[in-house]
């Protein structure tokens, strides 16, 4: 059960979850195993990965400056605990919500995430497993 109305966790599900890496930009979408990633993994020597944002606490719109500084909180967290980041955005393919920046964080823990999303007050984040497919984790 969550406390998360149907037309946000739609619109979850439907966010172009991009990733800003150095060979190029690519698209992680939920429930879709995703090669770009797989290759991130082989490369990093890593089996896991979440793709975490601080901006608009719980589905809130937060003024610029506050989302720009609950970003840089977390980019400064998980730098001190994911091997390797990069970042992102999440953007609404209807264009209904505004992009919200986000990084994803190879080689984190679930554990780790699920703590960060809640320090964040975050609704959910995704995560990605060994199979490199991208999966809606819910916190409330």
């Amino acid at each position: 059960m969550t406390q998360i109305d149907q037309e946000t966790l739609a619109a979850y599900e439907a966010t172009d979850y991009r990733v800003d890496w150095p060979s190029g930009v690519f698209v992680l979408k939920i429930g879709r195993p995703s090669r770009d990633l797989a290759r991130l993994y082989e490369a990093a020597g890593v089996t896991s990965a979440a793709y975490l944002s601080a901006w608009n606490p719980y589905s809130r719109i937060a003024p610029p400056e506050a989302n720009a500084a609950a970003q840089a909180a977390l980019d400064a967290r998980l730098a001190g605990v994911a091997p390797v980041v990069a970042p992102g955005w999440g953007a609404d393919p209807s264009g209904a919500w505004p992009p919200e920046r986000s990084t994803l964080a190879l080689g984190l823990s679930l554990d780790e995430a699920k703590r960060l999303a809640e320090a964040f007050r975050q609704n959910g984040f995704v995560w990605c497993g060994p199979d490199a497919t991208p999966q809606l984790v819910l916190m409330r």
